[in-house]
């Protein structure tokens, strides 16, 4: 009956049927036991395959994040693993391109914070990984020559401004002293009155 069950894709029921035997029967029981290990398989390979199937079809209608997600959980202990990982591959590559390409269009626009959320979406084992990284350090370094360009500036104008102070003060000292040498002198007797 479980075998008939299993034939029909009806997996879940099998196994329960096959669980449901009492140990009191032996030689059936543990027969049971190895024919829910073989259903349980068949079901294991049949979702991987359904899987499968259901990723490239959303694959193929660009629906990539819905066709990663049904193949993240296919276990390596079944038939279709193997090609279930090209594919997935596949979908990280397609994946790494795209945010590579939106991370170059910000960058170009000189929208930095949004060329490094983009970069951020690069997959560290996609193919495209080097060529996001040898981006993020090219930003990285026009934002540290930036930095230190807008800082040597505000260095520049402070030193101009200190300059500017020193002159002025310079300027009204020699004012006064000008002023002061070309006073006449006064006469400082006084006349004692005692």
């Amino acid at each position: 009956e479980a075998e008939a069950m299993a034939a029909r894709k009806e997996y879940d029921n099998a196994i329960y049927s096959l669980v449901t035997v009492p140990e009191i029967c032996k030689d059936c029981y543990i027969k049971a036991q190895d024919i829910s290990i073989d259903v349980y398989k068949q079901k294991m390979e049949n979702e991987c395959m359904e899987k499968l199937a259901a990723a490239k079809s959303e694959k193929a209608q660009n629906n990539f994040d819905i066709a990663a997600s049904l193949l993240s959980d296919i276990l390596p202990d079944v038939s279709c693993y193997t090609e279930a990982s090209a594919l997935l591959k596949e979908i990280e590559d397609h994946r790494c391109a795209v945010a590579l390409g939106k991370a170059k269009g910000a960058w170009a626009s000189q929208n930095a914070i949004e060329a490094g959320r983009w970069l951020g979406e690069v997959a560290s084992d996609s193919k495209c990984y080097d060529e996001a990284v040898a981006l993020g350090n090219e930003i990285k370094t026009k934002l540290k020559s930036d930095e230190d360009r807008d800082w040597d500036f505000k260095l520049k104008v402070q030193q101009d401004l200190i300059d500017l102070e020193k002159k002025a003060l310079q300027a009204a000292r020699d004012i006064g002293v000008a002023f002061g040498e070309n006073q006449q002198p006064t006469d400082t007797n006084w006349i004692n009155m005692d």
